[in-house]
């Protein structure tokens, strides 16, 4: 190979490697720019789940408070605390299941309304002094199913006799749900509000190219 063709393919060499440098250099600086865009976007999504969040709690809060504390609502379970005192706290016990029926009557049409507007998933209410679920709106045929564990919402807040919020999660669903008392002949008995995810979600992410996943402690 003469001189001059040799320099040649030098050169050639070298602007070859000069390219593939500036070809690497250009796919990291585009993965640097997606990964930052993705972890902004990450950010993003993470603080207006919060906002989302946070504003469906005081929500929940409310409309846990409202269904347990009206006038036709207190008479109802103060009517059921009676009527189980009288059964030896038996729930299917006609007594006991003509009280449930009327609260039935009651909050029925109440929930039809509140499912429509906030996109309910939940709302029972729950009886001392084992704190067992006296009536479940998204559910009637659940009811005196045994007392509520120690560690869940409406334990909790008959034990403060205070509002609290929390995470809930079921086999269907996941979401966020809200527990309210109300002072019935000197115990708590509790309601409980509830919603899922997916409507809480969908201003955040309304479209197929974004999905978001809540990790749960």
């Amino acid at each position: 190979m003469s001189g001059k063709h040799k320099l040649l393919a030098v050169l050639l060499l070298t602007l070859a490697a000069g390219n593939a440098a500036l070809v690497e250099l250009s796919q990291t600086s585009a993965r640097r720019g997606m990964a930052a865009a993705q972890a902004e976007r990450l950010e993003a999504l993470r603080a207006c789940f919060d906002i989302a969040v946070g504003a469906a709690e005081p929500k929940l809060t409310e409309i846990a408070a409202f269904s347990v504390e009206t006038d036709d609502v207190r008479d109802l379970l103060t009517a059921a605390l009676a009527a189980l005192a009288r059964n030896g706290g038996d729930h299917h016990a006609p007594e006991v299941e003509a009280v449930r029926r009327q609260l039935a009557d009651v909050i029925g049409r109440r929930w039809t309304r509140l499912n429509f507007h906030y996109m309910l998933r939940q709302l029972g209410f729950y009886l001392p002094p084992d704190r067992a679920a006296f009536y479940r709106a998204e559910a009637p045929h659940r009811y005196g199913d045994g007392p509520a564990a120690a560690d869940s919402l409406p334990a909790l807040v008959a034990a403060t006799g205070r509002p609290a919020t929390g995470f809930a999660v079921d086999s269907l669903t996941t979401g966020v749900r809200a527990a309210a008392p109300v002072y019935i002949d000197g115990r708590w008995a509790v309601a409980e509000a509830g919603t899922a995810f997916d409507p809480i979600l969908a201003p955040i992410c309304p479209n197929s190219h974004c999905g978001v996943a809540v990790l749960l402690p």
